[in-house]
């Protein structure tokens, strides 16, 4: 939600990708012209926009702006890769998640980031989201049988969506405890403590 949006991590990203790896990237359109060019700086191929659908509309200016329903992310990729399971459209209407639902702000469904997955990967590849916030996407990878790094810069924000983890792999896998291991006790965060 920076003006200048922080795009570094993005020449970092394309090093580390082997040939043919993919790139998601969810941008707000008013900082467009700044992912195209880091982007192609850093060396991706931009190949297509991907649209969410948010099925319902955000809040913002009441009277004098149209109703925010939809969000862009860019796929690019390191060299070619041809889709193993048929060609996705660019288009995803997953429900957003209200407000009210919310753990961090720029928060997608874990059922968008499935999808995703599912079109532009295989089952047991490594993602790396390096934006972890609430964990949506390693999420997404427990459900899908990827391999998940993900980390998150803000400290409470860490924390809410490592105990959101820990709950969901409780929960889904009762008794084998949790892949993320940092020492700390996060049950008393209690958004998920007590559920």
């Amino acid at each position: 939600n920076d003006e200048t949006p922080y795009t570094e991590w993005l020449n970092l990203a394309f090093k580390s990708l082997n040939e043919g790896g993919r790139l998601i990237c969810f941008y707000r359109w008013d900082v467009q012209d700044e992912f195209v060019a880091a982007i192609e700086d850093a060396e991706f191929e931009i190949k297509n926009q991907i649209v969410w659908n948010k099925v319902s509309h955000g809040m913002g200016d009441l009277t004098g702006e149209f109703a925010p329903q939809h969000e862009l992310a860019f796929y690019a990729t390191k060299g070619r890769y041809e889709f193993k399971n048929g060609r996705p459209k660019t288009v995803y209407s997953f429900q957003r998640i209200s407000g009210n639902d919310l753990i961090h702000p720029n928060e997608k469904p874990v059922g968008l980031i499935k999808q995703i997955l599912k079109d532009i990967g295989s089952k047991g590849e490594k993602v790396i989201d390096p934006f972890g916030g609430s964990f949506s996407t390693a999420l997404a990878c427990l459900q899908t049988g990827n391999d998940c790094d993900t980390c998150e810069i803000d400290p409470y924000y860490f924390g809410i969506g490592k105990v959101r983890f820990d709950y969901q792999v409780n929960r889904w896998h009762e008794g084998l405890g949790t892949p993320i291991k940092d020492g700390t006790d996060y049950s008393k965060i209690g958004i998920f403590a007590n559920t």
